[in-house]
């Protein structure tokens, strides 16, 4: 019986910025099936061009920011297009990271001595910047979650069973996430809500 391997992508970094030598100490191994890859521990740090604003598409212009997106697979870009489980971060949010670990590396809210009061306060300033941007009314209407699925179980768990009375209609779209479904099925079986799907056209819409 013949066996079909797949073939496994060839991962190729396009500048130096982002190759290490098989020997450089700063190198660690990425195995990816049976190869072994030399990548490269880049550093948060490194200059990354502006993109240019003009008639470039929104992916084309921000690519740059995103360093985990500078090198190729198989002769081609890297594209991830997984985000619903694991986002990739632009520099920005990597200086941020690294800020923190190395400065004010503390819990919130839950000491006063310096390191700590120090991360609240950069904790509520990020609070209030993200309450700027979309214009909400007070920061206190900000509320930080780890990802999508806990923010989803919140609005069903509080607004959800508080609100929903027996008949009243939950709209989901036949291509929700699983994380995305099952808050609402307890929510309709507790409130006595109707959960229906709304199928996708051609266009996904």
């Amino acid at each position: 019986m013949e066996v079909l391997l797949p073939k496994l992508p060839s991962f190729k970094f396009p500048s130096a910025t982002y190759c290490c030598s098989i020997t450089s100490r700063s190198s660690s191994y990425v195995r990816f099936g049976f190869r072994r890859v030399s990548v490269c521990a880049s550093t948060v740090n490194e200059t990354v061009a502006e993109p240019t604003v003009g008639s470039s598409s929104l992916g084309h212009s921000t690519r740059p920011h995103f360093p985990i997106l500078h090198q190729e697979v198989n002769g081609s870009k890297l594209v991830y297009l997984d985000n619903a489980a694991t986002s990739q971060k632009p520099t920005t949010v990597l200086k941020a990271l690294q800020n923190y670990y190395e400065a004010y590396n503390s819990n919130v809210h839950r000491g006063i001595h310096f390191l700590s009061a120090k991360a609240t306060d950069e904790y509520e300033s990020a609070r209030r910047k993200v309450a700027s941007f979309i214009n909400a009314t007070d920061s206190r209407e900000i509320i930080f979650t780890k990802n999508a699925s806990e923010a989803i179980n919140l609005v069903a768990y509080s607004w959800g069973l508080s609100n929903l009375k027996p008949d009243d209609e939950i709209i989901l779209t036949v291509a929700e996430h699983h994380s995305a479904i099952v808050p609402w099925q307890i929510v309709a079986q507790k409130t006595g809500a109707v959960l229906n799907f709304v199928d996708l056209n051609q266009d996904e819409i």
